[in-house]
């Protein structure tokens, strides 16, 4: 039986509508299983998006954990809680999969944005299996896609081979060897040998072959758009049968040395990630795995999603923005240095100032704190990080705003969020992010009111700037 739970349920407080799952968790112990223990199986358990070159741990992270909650009429029950990751996993008697808590419209949109994909696109409305990989072969499948558009354009690998002619007509050199042996005495033909930039039909293979297993997954839905390279790649495959061995020997192909087609390792990566998940089905016969999982760490997606946003949204401004900013603290040799790297960072290209935020994927109501080390819905952790690198940036710019981004599950109410001074002087502090409040719980799919919130976030934005 596969469970499905919402990210970040339970986390950081009750929530009554988990009651609903007590009944699948009351037979099963109480248990926590972090990243690091999930990645003990399988190392390429945890799907990055290349967003960054961040060094932090997540180890200790928590992905799933059934934990004993007292309700009404002081009855103990069993729940679950789940952090930011979202995909799937099985191990010993629990069969879990982890969904976003807001709409799918808002993981589409996600997807697009980290992949600069601004453009609303409603040719891509293929639904998930009902498997037990599906999300993740959806997300999958969405930047395979998105990958080998990009990809095309500059045109398909290409490599130089030796090809053998026997024709009337001499093609480059004679081949002399072949000449001796099969064209004497003359016979009108010659041997000969030359060597030419063909297609590599071995890509070709690997990627023809995952557009045709996502189009079993989801039908041709999903890969709609794909009719012209889908048409190619079945002129150049070869119809050989593909599995992991032969993408890693694809991956290292000389042709993709080339930085033209350097683009394709990533098709390659995805193309290499959905075959294996055929492995992890349970409704593939050939499937063996005891232990399995695939996990996406969303909160490095809506990091991407909001860098990117922001990239677009301040084009036409003197603002550019930096992703994971390296900030050297305190100078070797000392045995404490170390390097810290805020999210996003903003630079006014014509003046020195400069702006600092965290993205955070987490639960964010507005809820105030109250004393005795409850900060509610702000962790004190996140607010003396973000005030940290706010004091970095004072120090050696004109620091303008910093705070924190969060999707927000309530509507923002400026009086409430933003401060005109923080604690290391001038400059705004701000809590802000998207309103996601009607997106929560799968009630929204409107992507038109979604680019409104964007546009909304953006606006926000440069006033704060300002």
């Amino acid at each position: 039986m596969l469970n499905k739970l919402e990210d970040n349920l339970n986390f950081g407080g009750f929530d009554k509508k988990s009651i609903s799952h007590a009944e699948y968790f009351k037979k099963l112990p109480c248990s926590r299983w972090l990243l690091k223990d999930i990645l003990i199986n399988n190392l390429e358990t945890l799907l990055h998006f290349n967003a960054r070159d961040k060094k932090e741990d997540k180890s200790e992270q928590l992905v799933f954990e059934i934990f004993q909650q007292t309700i009404e009429n002081n009855e103990t029950i069993k729940l679950p809680r789940t952090g930011n990751f979202i995909g799937f996993f099985a191990i010993k008697n629990v069969n879990i999969e982890i969904t976003s808590r807001f709409s799918d419209v808002l993981l589409k949109r996600m997807l697009d944005v980290a992949n600069n994909v601004f453009i609303q696109d409603a040719t891509f409305n293929a639904n998930p299996t009902n498997t037990k990989s599906g999300l993740v072969k959806y997300i999958l499948g969405h930047l395979f896609i998105q990958k080998l558009e990009k990809a095309f354009i500059l045109g398909f690998p290409k490599a130089y081979k030796k090809v053998e002619y026997h024709e009337a007509k001499i093609h480059g050199n004679i081949d002399f060897n072949h000449f001796i042996k099969f064209d004497n005495p003359f016979k009108g033909k010659i041997s000969s040998v030359t060597r030419e930039q063909l297609f590599v039909p071995e890509i070709a293979n690997i990627i023809y072959g995952t557009i045709e297993f996502l189009e079993k997954e989801f039908s041709k839905d999903i890969t709609g758009r794909l009719g012209s390279i889908r048409s190619f790649l079945k002129q150049q495959q070869t119809g050989k049968l593909v599995d992991t061995f032969f993408i890693d020997k694809a991956l290292n192909h000389k042709s993709l040395e080339n930085p033209i087609y350097a683009s394709y390792k990533e098709v390659l990566r995805y193309s290499k990630l959905l075959l294996k998940l055929q492995d992890l089905d349970p409704n593939n016969s050939k499937s063996q795995a005891q232990h399995s999982a695939y996990l996406i760490d969303i909160s490095e997606l809506w990091e991407l999603y909001l860098s990117n946003l922001l990239t677009n949204g301040l084009s036409e401004t003197d603002w550019r923005v930096e992703t994971q900013y390296p900030v050297i603290v305190y100078d070797k040799p000392i045995f404490y240095n170390r390097e810290i790297r805020p999210d996003i960072v903003l630079f006014n290209n014509r003046t020195n100032e400069v702006a600092v935020f965290e993205a955070k994927y987490k639960r964010m109501n507005m809820k105030t704190g109250g004393g005795d080390g409850n900060y509610g819905d702000l962790d004190r952790s996140d607010f003396f990080q973000i005030h940290t690198y706010m004091s970095y940036f004072n120090k050696n710019k004109n620091l303008v705003a910093g705070g924190l981004l969060y999707p927000l599950n309530t509507k923002l109410i400026k009086e409430k969020t933003y401060a005109e001074s923080w604690l290391g002087g001038e400059g705004k502090f701000v809590v802000d992010g998207i309103d996601l409040s009607e997106f929560e719980n799968n009630t929204n799919d409107n992507i038109d009111e979604l680019v409104k919130k964007e546009n909304d976030f953006i606006k926000r934005m440069i006033e704060i700037l300002k």
